[in-house]
């Protein structure tokens, strides 16, 4: 693929793969810019009604205009091949960095940047180490969106809360990872996350941390409790959506 043309993008590098398809660096010969290209695996988007999901997801996501929120410019098919454009954000991936390049305010911004996500009621899906990118001024950076769902329902919000909290803690501790959120989302969200979260709704990666770590769930779990009572409040019965995230102003 290095080399060749999709339309007026021109592949230039292999980024990575996953479980949908293989992401490249690509430049596009007509805006003048750099992109990221997601090349779905075949049959990802073969039927008329996978497609249609795609298209509405990139839809989605591109009304989306958030710092640290990877924008999806396009979704298109060219030579039976599926391909969704995102911006491309140069940096490293969570799971190559140590925890004392994770300051706690970076850590705070990163969880507001899941608010704005959930407060448009789009759950990503795969909040794990190569989902989140720390750029060269210390921004962080949600992206690789081909799994995410537009109009998400509580539980699907919840899960994204849950993997990205095994994620974060598996670099920086479970306390910092628990005080980040709570500084990003409030007690509430953080907390009804985890009661209504089932670890085998995750990731395949997260699940196999937690079994590395069995007491890591607990541990969140008995954080997000502490939190709570801290912040002077008790568990609802009925926690309400966890989308409900006070909503970040928009760019």
């Amino acid at each position: 693929m290095i080399g060749r043309r999709l339309g007026h993008y021109r592949i230039i590098e292999r980024l990575g793969a996953g479980g949908m398809g293989v992401v490249y660096r690509a430049h596009d010969e007509r805006m003048h810019r750099d992109v990221a290209i997601k090349l779905l695996h075949p049959g990802t988007a073969s039927t008329r009604h996978a497609r249609h999901a795609v298209m509405r997801e990139a839809h989605a996501l591109s009304r989306i205009n958030h710092p640290g929120i990877a924008t999806v410019h396009d979704f298109q098919t060219i030579d039976d091949m599926d391909f969704l454009v995102m911006e491309y954000i140069p940096g490293a991936a969570l799971a190559e960095l140590a925890s004392e390049q994770l300051d706690d305010q970076l850590l705070a911004e990163l969880w507001r940047q899941v608010g704005v996500l959930h407060a448009h009621r789009i759950a990503h899906h795969d909040l794990g180490g190569r989902s989140v990118v720390v750029d060269e001024r210390h921004q962080p950076w949600l992206v690789d969106f081909d799994a995410s769902e537009a109009m998400a329902g509580g539980l699907g919000l919840a899960d994204d809360v849950a993997e990205l909290l095994v994620s974060l803690a598996r670099v920086v501790g479970a306390e910092r990872s628990l005080a980040g959120a709570l500084a990003g989302l409030g007690p509430e969200v953080v907390g009804a996350a985890l009661d209504q979260g089932d670890p085998s709704r995750l990731s395949m990666q997260t699940r196999d941390a937690l079994r590395a770590d069995p007491a890591l769930w607990d541990t969140l779990r008995r954080l997000a409790a502490t939190g709570r009572s801290s912040a002077g409040e008790s568990a609802p019965a009925d926690p309400g959506p966890i989308g409900s995230a006070p909503t970040t102003e928009e760019h």
